[in-house]
């Protein structure tokens, strides 16, 4: 008989758990910004502009129409500035006509139109863009054309022929007294004058020199 011994071991498994436990501190560094305010003072500049009206402008070479302060009308006055400054100083004066010759000045209530003469001036009017005021400086003396000059020649004038007008002008020059020329395109004939009073448009004349003021 065979007895059979069975040998049972245990194997008791121990499981031992380690907790491990962290402690992270977390330190929190408080950061204190400083704050600069910046203040900025914005000046503002204002700016003032003047506006200056021109001075009024009297039509050269023309007669105005209208009804006189006066039933004359007229006073003495060395300058078309200083008749202006008669009518301004005068009411119900409005407008005024000034002769260059006689020193006329005749101050007008109303304005209804006018004509071409030559040695007045009136106003004062809306100063076209193409014309010159009397305040402006004076271009150049030059030749102009189509324009007839009226005035006293020089001494003993002899009326001479030239080919061209700058060949008159060029004769002119030689003469101290001579300061002026009319020369007609036609008969080619050179006059040449000491002073001039008065000039009209007339075609086949050359005259002057004058400045864009005459």
């Amino acid at each position: 008989t065979t007895t059979s011994t069975t040998s049972t071991t245990t194997t008791t498994s121990t499981e031992t758990t380690t907790t491990t436990t962290t402690q992270t501190t977390t330190a929190t560094t408080e950061s204190t910004s400083t704050s600069t305010k910046t203040t900025t003072t914005a000046t503002t500049t204002k700016k003032t502009t003047t506006t200056t009206n021109p001075p009024p402008y009297f039509k050269p070479n023309w007669l105005m129409k209208g009804k006189k302060v006066t039933p004359r009308g007229k006073v003495k006055a060395n300058s078309v500035s200083a008749c202006w400054t008669k009518c301004e100083n005068r009411q119900p004066c409005n407008f005024i006509a000034w002769n260059k010759r006689s020193r006329y000045c005749i101050m007008f209530r109303t304005y209804t139109g006018g004509r071409r003469k030559t040695g007045y001036y009136s106003g004062p009017v809306v100063m076209p863009s193409t014309q010159i005021p009397e305040s402006t400086t004076c271009g150049q003396p030059v030749l102009r054309k189509n324009w007839f000059l009226k005035g006293t020649k020089v001494k003993n004038h002899k009326l001479m022929q030239t080919k061209t007008a700058s060949i008159c002008w060029d004769r002119c020059k030689k003469n101290p007294e001579c300061n002026f020329i009319v020369w007609r395109k036609r008969f080619k004939t050179c006059t040449r004058l000491a002073s001039h009073r008065s000039g009209v448009e007339r075609k086949g004349y050359i005259s002057g020199p004058l400045s864009t003021c005459e």
